[in-house]
């Protein structure tokens, strides 16, 4: 667990807090009046789910890729992409066709020049680091985290309470 919990500090101290903060701008952009969809596919795609649930609880209109009632994407749509490749084929035409519809594409990768990068409105690039967890373990945990603190930090901008988010929080549970 330490070597873990080092490789992501080690990741931390070296990713360009700017690109964070300035996609955080672009996701407060009219935040109320859009329509969030996070596009990922595996593990990446798991870790991005749970941020699109941060996004509900926050009220945000949000929904992932394959949601039974996803709308339309369109000019009032943000695309939220996780793919540390940037070269998943269906990513690839799931951008692409959100594009042709008039969505931004923000985009979270370690591979900013991809085909994915070369359309995205904006990238937020995350450390390209040399882990020694098996395959893609490392992108992954790290975009959970990064996610989950990107979601503190709109949390502290748009001033919501804990109680207001537990308002939009699951009735079920």
């Amino acid at each position: 667990m330490d070597r873990i919990i080092n490789e992501l500090s080690q990741a931390w101290k070296i990713q360009d807090k700017d690109q964070i903060e300035d996609f955080i701008l672009e996701i407060l952009r009219n935040f109320y009046q859009k329509t969030f969809i996070g596009i990922g596919a595996g593990r990446m795609g798991f870790s991005l789910r749970s941020f699109m649930m941060r996004l509900g609880h926050m009220n945000a209109k949000s929904f992932f890729i394959g949601d039974t009632c996803l709308p339309k994407a369109d000019n009032n749509s943000t695309i939220i992409l996780n793919s540390s490749s940037g070269e998943t084929k269906t990513n690839i035409i799931f951008a692409e066709q959100a594009k042709l519809n008039g969505a931004g594409l923000l985009l979270i990768t370690q591979n900013s020049k991809s085909t994915i990068g070369n359309i995205a409105d904006y990238i937020l690039e995350i450390p390209r680091f040399e882990s020694k967890q098996i395959m893609k373990t490392f992108p992954e945990q790290y975009s959970f985290i990064l996610l989950d603190y990107i979601s503190s930090r709109i949390i502290e901008e748009l001033n919501l309470s804990n109680q207001y988010l537990k308002s939009n929080h699951s009735i079920f549970e």
